[in-house]
């Protein structure tokens, strides 16, 4: 598996810089309540909004309210958050939500009670930019640096979207559609290469440094099993059922396999359960598979999942009937070291995907902890005046 670059994904990551699609990670992020006075980290309401009316904002004329380097915000060992960049998040934010739902029609009225559209946006803003700021603080204060190895790389990065683009002017027509300059680009793969090496610093590379006690605690509620099985499949290649005779045949194969573990008296029961699956087994998942699957609930048939959840950690089930064959299966205890069924696409072990959620957890106490000191240029923003729907 490659080096984790970023835990939000570099490379969708900065593809979401020029979409509008805010921190990269999908839905616009609730707001750290010390960002503003105003603002509590509430989550995203459901918002409804007009979809006639996608369509223009005069973006040109709002930037150009504010002189570019006009300190919005700023976070000590980090940064100042300035009025391009904070514009940049905005526009942002706007495009990604009417995108899917529509224009907003007006920036005072309320998205939910007591926050306005106006407000709503902003908050969402400042959350990404200051939580790049809070990376590069914290990565500051834990003497967390780039070296000239990843250096090099982000600027490989930077060298690749200009190359994708065709060039320089075509990449920089790309920047100025979406209120982007190249220094909030390559600030964005900075702070991108910074949270892995934070999470590195925390966690260990792919969260080695976390401790099976620590993972298996952490996925605790999350309802995941861990199985191994026998199948003796009952459909044929073009998934159609055996006939009678044939499916009696895997039955009896099925009770064969069952005597034998009836009669096992080792002390190795997966060792030999794995030799009856070489000798057994109809499924071509295991293959990919080997140690067993590990799944949570809806993601195997009812009857299987039944059968786990009915097991104690190495106990096998009877023969268990599904509209694949008959199964035998050994249930086991979680390896934090195997991938999930959810994501197999990805590779990502279980001890990843607990340091990951526990990375990000930090992220939003260091989030709450920042301390950021707002300009009287951010506390008067109000985007009903830059867009000209009310007078300053």
């Amino acid at each position: 598996m490659k080096r984790l670059t970023s835990l939000l994904l570099c490379a969708a990551l900065l593809v979401c810089v020029l979409a509008g699609c805010g921190d990269g990670s999908g839905d616009p992020a609730p707001s750290p309540s010390n960002v503003t006075e105003d603002f509590d980290a509430t989550p995203s309401p459901t918002v409804s909004l007009n979809p006639a009316m996608f369509g223009f904002h005069d973006y040109d004329r709002a930037l150009a309210s504010i002189p570019a380097d006009t300190v919005m915000a700023t976070v000590e060992n980090a940064e100042p958050l300035l009025w391009e960049e904070l514009f940049y998040w905005i526009h942002s934010y706007i495009e990604y939500m009417e995108s899917g739902l529509g224009t907003v029609e007006s920036w005072s009225r309320d998205i939910y009670e007591g926050t306005t559209y106006s407000d709503y946006f902003i908050a969402q803003a400042l959350y990404d930019a200051m939580k790049n700021r809070m990376i590069e603080s914290k990565a500051a204060e834990l003497g967390v640096e780039m070296d000239a190895e990843e250096q090099a790389a982000a600027d490989a990065t930077w060298n690749s979207f200009l190359e994708d683009q065709g060039g320089e002017a075509a990449a920089q027509v790309i920047l100025d559609e979406n209120y982007c300059t190249e220094w909030i680009y390559r600030y964005r793969i900075r702070c991108d290469r910074l949270e892995t090496l934070l999470f590195e610093s925390q966690f260990g590379v792919y969260g080695m440094n976390v401790s099976d006690e620590d993972v298996l605690a952490y996925v605790a509620d999350d309802g995941y099993m861990m199985a191994k099985h026998i199948l003796l499949r009952t459909l044929d290649d073009n998934q159609l059922p055996y006939t009678t005779t044939a499916k009696a045949q895997q039955e009896e194969r099925a009770q064969e396999v069952l005597a034998k573990l009836d009669a096992y008296d080792g002390d190795d029961l997966e060792g030999y359960f794995d030799e009856l699956i070489a000798e057994y087994n109809d499924d071509p998942g295991m293959t990919a598979y080997p140690v067993g699957y590990l799944f949570q609930d809806n993601q195997m048939v009812k009857e299987f999942e039944d059968a786990v959840k009915g097991l104690k950690e190495y106990e096998y089930s009877g023969i268990v009937e599904t509209a694949y064959g008959y199964h035998i299966i050994l249930r086991l205890p979680l390896n934090p070291d195997v991938t999930p069924l959810s994501y197999s696409g990805y590779s990502y072990p279980l001890r990843l995907i607990a340091a990951t959620g526990m990375f990000s957890s930090l992220e939003e106490q260091w989030l709450q902890e920042l301390d950021v000191k707002n300009t009287d240029a951010l506390n008067a923003l109000d985007l009903g005046i830059l867009f000209g729907e009310t007078d300053g």
